[in-house]
């Protein structure tokens, strides 16, 4: 079902896409229209939806080819539902691009940290119930030798992910230029760190619980 919601709205982003196109500014990007037609015009109007439609067919086949993932309908569905927040997001940059070049207005600057917060929350959301696969999650050699250090790591990506959004969220509403790509650049290391440290803490602590059985099954 969500798959299918995902192409609706990628089909619904280019036939909105197609509906504004006599009014979106040509050339935007200052390329001669006739020396490179395909460079005005189309490429803004049509650029990120066909980015949306390339990225949820590539992640569908790698899901395909995935030695690694989980073959179950929960497993699906959830990958399913993080593809669709992705697109959603393309898809919604793309309709604040279009919006400000139709409209004249400059709704881009404050609008997107926002969309790409909420959009962090969604997935942060789904994270935890994401299981061991090689193309979305945190997908390190430690991650995915081992289930379990796979879902404690997820489990706590989705929680620093929901606050990582929310502090992207809030900086774009209420924050200065300057002073709010600052906050979201710091938010953004320290989550990152913060999550290869914990996920590395606990593949040790594994793996040395790991040994220790080990030693007592070889003692015994």
């Amino acid at each position: 079902m969500t798959r299918h919601l995902t192409l609706v709205a990628i089909a619904a982003s280019f036939a909105a896409s197609a509906a504004v196109y006599p009014r979106v500014p040509d050339p935007y990007i200052g390329i001669d229209e006739h020396q490179a037609p395909f460079l005005g015009r189309p490429i803004v109007t049509f650029l990120l939806p066909t980015a949306a439609a390339l990225i949820c067919w590539l992640l569908s086949w790698l899901l395909r080819v995935d030695p690694v993932r989980e073959h179950c309908a929960s497993f699906d569905a959830t990958f399913d539902a993080v593809v669709f927040r992705i697109v959603l997001l393309i898809l919604g940059l793309h309709a604040l691009v279009l919006a400000s070049l139709v409209g004249g207005r400059n709704l881009v600057t404050r609008a997107v940290p926002v969309l790409a917060g909420l959009a962090l929350v969604a997935i942060g959301d789904l994270l935890p119930r994401l299981r061991p696969n090689i193309t979305i999650g945190f997908r390190a050699r430690w991650t995915l030798k081992d289930r379990g250090v796979w879902l404690r790591t997820h489990r706590f990506a989705g929680y620093a992910t929901v606050m990582l959004g929310a502090v992207i969220t809030i900086a774009g509403l209420v924050l200065p230029k300057p002073t709010g790509e600052g906050v979201i650049l710091a938010a953004g290391v320290c989550c990152i760190g913060t999550l290869v440290w914990y996920s590395r803490h606990i593949d040790r602590r594994a793996t040395s619980s790991g040994v220790r059985r080990a030693d007592d099954n070889a003692g015994d």
